[in-house]
C-alpha cells in the first residue's frame, strides 16, 4: 500500500513539473531578431499596418474595432436582433458592457501593440542601412503610433503612452497633445522616394 502511494506521489509531482504551458513556434521570428536587420523592421512595419487595418487569424483591427464600438454605443449602428453578443453589450450600454468585452479588448491590445512595436523600431531604427528608407519607416512609425493613441483617446479618459512595464496614465488632453508631437514630427522629415518601395504589402 505504502509502495502504491509512493507511485502516486511521484506521478503527480512529475505531471505537475513538466507541465510547460509556454510553446514557441520554431517558424515565427522573434521580435528581437527582426529588429536587428532592415528587411526585418519592414516586416514589422507590414504587420502593424495589418494589426491596424485588416481582419485576420489574429482578430479584428484596430480599425474595425474603432468603428464598431463607436458605432454601436452612439447608435449610429443598427444591430439587428440575435446579433453578436459583444456588439449587443456595446448596443446596451451603461451596466450592461461587460469587462471581458471582445470588442475592446481587442482594441485596448491591438492600439497597445502597435504603440509598442513602433516604439521598438524607432528605438532600432538605425539598423536600417537605406537613409530615405529610414525616414519613410520613421514616418510611418510616428503615424501608427498617433492613430493607436488616438484611437484608445476615443473610448478611455486615461490611456498609456509609453510601453514601459509600469506606464503612467495620461489624460486624453495630454495624450492628444502627444499625437500631435508625432505628427508634426513625421511632417518634418524629408519626402525623398526610396529606391525600392518595401512597404506596398
Amino acid at each position: 500500500m505504502k509502495a502504491i502511494q509512493i507511485f502516486f506521489v511521484l506521478l503527480i509531482s512529475t505531471l505537475g513539473c513538466s507541465c510547460n504551458k509556454t510553446f514557441v513556434n520554431p517558424a515565427e521570428p522573434r521580435i528581437e531578431d527582426l529588429l536587428k536587420t532592415q528587411d526585418g523592421i519592414v516586416e514589422i512595419v507590414i504587420g502593424i499596418k495589418n494589426r491596424f487595418a485588416v481582419n485576420g487569424n489574429l482578430g479584428t483591427g484596430a480599425l474595425f474595432n474603432s468603428i464598431t464600438a463607436n458605432g454601436f454605443s452612439t447608435n449610429e449602428l443598427l444591430l439587428r436582433p440575435g446579433g453578436n453578443q459583444d456588439f449587443n453589450q456595446l448596443f446596451a450600454g451603461k451596466q450592461n458592457l461587460a469587462t471581458n468585452n471582445l470588442v475592446l479588448k481587442e482594441l485596448w491590445s491591438n492600439c497597445l501593440l502597435i504603440n509598442n512595436y513602433c516604439t521598438l523600431i524607432k528605438a532600432n531604427i538605425n539598423n536600417v542601412q537605406d537613409p530615405a528608407l529610414r525616414d519613410y519607416i520613421l514616418k510611418y512609425v510616428n503615424l501608427y503610433r498617433a492613430l493607436s493613441i488616438g484611437v484608445l483617446v476615443n473610448f478611455w479618459e486615461k490611456v498609456p503612452v509609453n510601453t514601459s512595464a509600469n506606464a503612467d496614465f495620461m489624460d486624453s488632453t495630454e495624450a492628444l497633445k502627444f499625437c500631435n508631437a508625432l505628427l508634426n514630427e513625421a511632417a518634418l522629415l524629408p519626402n525623398i522616394q526610396p529606391a525600392q518601395n518595401y512597404l506596398t504589402r
